[in-house]
């Protein structure tokens, strides 16, 4: 599984991420904890779910054509 501590740079601005315990779900009622990844530049965030969840989905990137040319390449 991808590193949970890893975050890369907001994909809307290149500001850094942080990942917030959403304080609506911290108590015992809950199985688990509820969390989502919050830019704090540019304030953009992702839904709240378990840890694992936000962060694979703040971490998918769709590649460029510029990436997918540079793979097709070899470099």
């Amino acid at each position: 599984m991808e590193n949970e501590n890893v975050l890369k740079k907001c994909p809307f601005c290149g500001g850094n991420a942080k990942v917030i315990m959403d304080s609506r779900f911290d108590n015992k009622s809950y199985n688990f904890p509820k969390w989502f990844i919050k830019c704090q530049q540019c304030g953009i965030q992702t839904e709240t779910a378990k840890i694992e969840y936000v962060v694979k989905r703040w971490n998918s990137r769709i590649k460029t054509d510029f990436e997918m040319k540079m793979e097709d390449d070899g470099k």
